[in-house]
């Protein structure tokens, strides 16, 4: 039973965290755009990957407070698949919320006319 919960609460938390890595992003290029051009993208990349870096503390607080491993070799596991993990995360919403930045970015620029 728990083996479908757990694949059932992913089903309806990834449109939340696809809305999350949508929309957090959008709300950083539009101040800084005028004043550094250049460098929105990065900021882009890193706020949408931003949740990874939840996902890996949240996993140490787990492996911690309900884990009760005490050996080195599985401790090492659990940390190197865990930040295997963060950084598929990191990637894939880090790219969500580059790629909504840019449609954004795209738009305002677009509704500039040059006389």
């Amino acid at each position: 039973m728990s083996f479908f919960f757990f694949f059932s609460f992913s089903f309806l938390t990834s449109p939340h965290l696809t809305f999350l890595s949508l929309s957090l992003p959008l709300s950083f290029p539009y101040p800084t755009t005028p004043t550094t051009p250049h460098r929105w993208w990065w900021r882009a990349f890193l706020n949408g990957g931003g949740v990874a870096a939840y996902i890996f503390l949240y996993s140490g607080f787990y492996f911690f407070t309900r884990l009760e491993i005490t050996t080195f070799v599985p401790t090492l596991l659990y940390f190197g698949y865990m930040s295997c993990v963060s950084l598929s995360v990191f990637c894939l919403t880090g790219s969500v919320g580059l790629w909504a930045c840019l449609k954004f970015v795209r738009s305002i620029y677009a509704a500039v006319k040059i006389d």
